[in-house]
């Protein structure tokens, strides 16, 4: 396993896929993103929009996260080890945070200490990896996660590569202040400076700027985790995610005059 022997098999995928969509009559998709490509790679098929259910703790803590009284800051991130998540966006703006004195903690959800893209990191950055600061965390159930999104400050997505990203969406339902990088469709799910801050994919000192904004001005963080929480609770709305799922799905058998 190696990033190498990864990006021959993303490559090989690339074709299956635009196939796969080239003869796709029906999709169903969460986004502006995915609504926009897939009128040119599936270009003869009809698009539903059906949003997605998440995992059920996420439902029971909704709305729990509190700010925090503390001179240390913590931030927190879920991601795993594919180099398109962007963990080095997020590990240069902790250096950038800490060479101006701000006290802040970054804790990583997904990938450990010792895992390859933690290495690749290191190297990319040189002396902009933080020395101090990161707490990885491996990987952890959803119980942890949700100790975790109620016990830090902001929550950091750095993707340089997304469409509907189930992390984020977690995120804004516990009520967690949110950055994100506007990648895909991120810019469907969170809008910028109402349910949290978009920025630039790949650009560590917007991002540190964007946690230095929240950190300092907690009714804005506060008013970012009200409107992000109420946002996603109607939108990942069960019965109504199930009601619609079928309604496509009988809209889908009746075109094909089976029904």
């Amino acid at each position: 396993d190696n990033y190498r022997n990864n990006y021959r098999a993303f490559f090989k995928m690339m074709y299956r896929e635009q196939e796969i969509l080239r003869n796709s009559k029906h999709i169903i998709g969460r986004t502006d993103w995915d609504y926009y490509i897939t009128r040119v790679l599936a270009s003869n098929s009809k698009y539903y929009h059906c949003d997605e259910i998440l995992r059920d703790c996420f439902y029971k803590n909704a709305g729990k996260w509190k700010p925090h009284r503390r001179e240390k800051q913590i931030v927190l991130t879920v991601t795993g080890s594919s180099f398109y998540k962007g963990i080095e966006t997020v590990c240069q703006a902790l250096f950038e945070l800490q060479s101006i004195g701000v006290d802040v903690e970054l804790r990583v959800a997904g990938i450990s200490r010792s895992d390859l893209i933690v290495k690749v990191v290191k190297k990319k950055l040189g002396r902009k990896y933080p020395q101090k600061g990161i707490i990885y965390l491996g990987k952890i159930n959803e119980i942890r996660i949700v100790e975790h999104l109620i016990e830090s400050d902001i929550y950091v997505m750095s993707s340089h590569i997304e469409n509907s990203p189930n992390n984020l969406c977690e995120a804004m339902i516990i009520g967690i202040p949110c950055v994100a990088t506007h990648a895909g469709g991120t810019g469907t799910l969170l809008i910028d400076k109402i349910d949290g801050l978009l920025l630039q994919d790949g650009d560590p000192w917007a991002m540190a700027g964007a946690i230095m904004e929240i950190l300092q001005k907690t009714e804005l963080a506060k008013q970012y985790s009200i409107n992000a929480r109420n946002k996603t609770l109607k939108r990942h709305n069960k019965i109504n995610i199930s009601v619609n799922l079928l309604h496509i799905y009988k809209e889908i058998i009746m075109s094909r005059g089976e029904g």
